[in-house]
């Protein structure tokens, strides 16, 4: 992998391999931010169903790592696992402001792919979780005092707005540094026609 691998493909022109032992950090990191918490709460005898899962999240995250698929699958499931994580929690262990934040993050670790398209599909995936806990559990989600319709369209409005900012941030920003690539090209192959140009009229001189 390299950081201009697939350029003329479409594929991510950046070092991916970094990009991904960023988000399994983050994903380890998050798993020990939802589970210490509760280990906290509620004693190791009781969060122990949590630690199982969280175990199993950071060794799904690991496989996932190494498994030789597509960067776009790749990149999408660092940013599934630990939202569909997220969301599960929110039915079963209520509400807690920190999940939000966590959700939140996981659209900055698809961001880093800087691929508009893996964003506008995790997009999708996101509004169907936040549809589905606001419809099946208010008050897990939102809390007992902030689960009305207008506070949720207010969230939901903030969190869809941040992702078309980095929509268009990863599309902008893709195409600028695919254009800058290209001159970089166009100039490299003048100079090497000028050298060869040099090369001839040294070899006519002599």
């Amino acid at each position: 992998i390299t950081y201009f691998r697939g350029l003329m493909m479409g594929e991510s022109i950046f070092n991916l391999s970094r990009v991904y032992r960023i988000n399994l950090v983050i994903t380890i990191s998050i798993v020990f931010l939802i589970v210490v918490p509760l280990i906290i709460m509620h004693g190791l005898k009781d969060a122990l169903l949590f630690i199982i899962v969280g175990l199993g999240v950071i060794v799904i995250a690991t496989t996932n790592y190494f498994l030789p698929i597509s960067h776009r699958l790749k990149g999408a499931l660092f940013g599934f696992i630990p939202a569909v994580v997220v969301t599960i929690l929110f039915f079963i262990d209520g509400y807690a402001l920190n999940k939000h934040y966590l959700m939140i993050i996981t659209i900055f670790m698809i961001a880093l792919y800087f691929d508009h398209k893996l964003v506008a599909a995790y997009a999708l995936f996101l509004n169907i979780c936040y549809l589905t806990l606001y419809i099946g559990n208010a008050k897990n989600f939102l809390g007992d005092h902030n689960y009305s319709i207008p506070y949720f369209i207010t969230l939901y409005v903030v969190v869809n707005g941040a992702i078309v900012l980095l929509y268009f941030l990863c599309k902008w920003g893709n195409q600028l540094i695919a254009d800058t690539r290209k001159k970089e090209m166009q100039s490299e192959k003048l100079l090497e026609e000028l050298s060869m140009m040099l090369g001839t009229i040294k070899t006519s001189v002599h």
